[in-house]
């Protein structure tokens, strides 16, 4: 659950650029 918790700050990251927000 630690390294989901590092992916989580890294998908952060993209949703900033936009890419993830169309994901969600």
């Amino acid at each position: 659950k630690k390294s989901a918790n590092m992916e989580d700050k890294k998908k952060a990251s993209t949703d900033t650029e936009g890419e993830l927000v169309v994901k969600r």
